[in-house]
């Protein structure tokens, strides 16, 4: 599932005694901090309609990234405060469902270089950037070899339409 609106991070909970005894019993939670998610858990648990009650399971979620059956609460609110808090929750999210690694994801984002439509674009901004290029011949470079071949020690990230380069 893919969260459009990143204010409603959001998990259900299930009960597994009562999903297991033919009950479909389980809250949406908020994600907004760990003591949330930690009393919405055993308010599902403690109202469950099976006595005895004890394990449980995230049955859904609404997220911009994907979560196990059994993912730690304290790794989602990482990974949420990761995104909220990066210049860019676009770039930051399109990381993390890259890597699946929250410490890779926060490593690279140190390494952004910048987002671009095209391989030409991006040589046009490498050629610009790096290059002293006279005027009257600019019109003769090849700007998406260039963009192409400065790329490919890039590490690139496609997202809405759009490609973002890391630096490796």
């Amino acid at each position: 599932m893919t969260n459009t609106n990143t204010n409603k991070n959001r998990i259900y909970i299930a009960c597994l005694a009562s999903y297991n005894a033919g009950y479909l019993h389980g809250a949406w939670i908020e994600c907004d901090d760990l003591e949330t998610l930690l009393k919405g858990r055993d308010q599902v648990i403690k109202t469950s309609p099976v006595a005895g009650a004890e394990e449980w399971a995230i049955h859904d979620y609404e997220l911009p990234f994907a979560v196990s059956e059994y993912e730690s609460f304290t790794t989602i609110i990482e990974i949420i405060e990761f995104i909220n808090n990066s210049y860019d929750q676009e770039i930051a999210t399109a990381i993390y469902n890259d890597c699946k690694d929250l410490a890779e994801a926060q490593e690279m984002l140190e390494k952004y270089a910048g987002s671009f439509d095209s391989d030409k674009e991006y040589g046009e901004h490498c050629a610009y950037e790096q290059m002293d290029i006279p005027e009257n011949l600019r019109f003769y470079l090849n700007y998406e070899a260039i963009g192409r071949d400065y790329g490919m020690d890039m590490h690139k990230i496609d997202a809405n339409n759009t490609t973002h380069y890391f630096y490796n």
